[in-house]
């Protein structure tokens, strides 16, 4: 089997209709993703993004699974809500910096964290798109996860396609 994975990197505000976008950048998004789509023979669609981060912005679902249906692509949000967060011993990058605010420590020991962080939560991410296995897919992720996720996925050998580190309309 095939077990390609394409990463896209942009801004999470692409991933619902943010009051900061125009009409332009929300449909230059949307058309970008369903070209890659249909020229890629994607089978699925995945995102750094989950139902509960959807419902804090009232939003029933994000612009990739809108995305999804209209073309009629298996998705999926790959991201832990706060209960899985808190199970797994994740925490945001402003969370760890704030958590040393007070405290002498070099950047070097943030990154350290930052990194140590986002590599559970990306392992998360990867899980579940293991388990739903249909191959090839797109991963939609912030563009400060895309060579950390890159990274793992060339280590679980996956092949691997940098679509964007950091799309922008």
């Amino acid at each position: 089997m095939n077990r390609l994975i394409y990463i896209f990197g942009t801004d999470h505000k692409y991933q619902r209709e943010d009051p900061s976008l125009s009409q332009y950048q929300i449909d230059k998004f949307k058309t970008d993703i369903e070209k890659l789509c249909v020229e890629l023979n994607i089978r699925l669609l995945a995102e750094e993004n989950n139902l509960e981060a959807q419902e804090e912005h009232a939003l029933n679902h994000s612009l990739l699974h809108q995305s999804s249906n209209k073309l009629n692509i298996e998705h999926i949000y790959c991201d832990p809500n706060r209960r899985e967060r808190n199970e797994h011993g994740i925490q945001q990058e402003n969370d760890i910096r704030a958590s040393f605010m007070f405290k002498t420590v070099d950047e070097q020991d943030i990154l350290k964290k930052v990194y140590e962080s986002h590599k559970k939560r990306e392992s998360l991410w990867l899980n579940r798109i293991e388990k739903v296995n249909t191959w090839p897919v797109l991963v939609l992720c912030g563009s400060n996860h895309v060579n950390s996720f890159s990274n793992l996925v060339k280590e679980q050998g996956y092949k691997l396609e940098i679509l964007f580190e950091d799309w922008h309309a």
